[in-house]
């Protein structure tokens, strides 16, 4: 049980740390820096392909890392 512990603790930290790092890169480097966005209607944005990836990445991230803060909370809790 402890093994399974400490593996859980590192991997859900790693997780974790790693969501956050990827979240960080895609909020600078995937960020539509298109100057038509801005005439989009906002109804019809999240068609925009760019805007979509960014959207889709954000919530993987978010997801990761919400999971790796999940394992890290078991492991603890265990």
């Amino acid at each position: 049980m402890l093994v399974l512990t400490r593996i859980m603790y590192v991997l859900g930290g790693l997780l974790f740390l790693g969501s956050v790092v990827a979240h960080l890169g895609v909020r600078v480097w995937l960020r539509p820096r298109a100057p038509d966005l801005d005439d989009v209607y906002h109804e019809f944005e999240d068609e925009h392909p760019e805007y979509a990836r960014y959207c889709r990445w954000l919530k993987v991230t978010m997801a990761t890392a919400t999971l790796g803060i999940l394992m890290t909370f078991v492991a603890i809790a265990l």
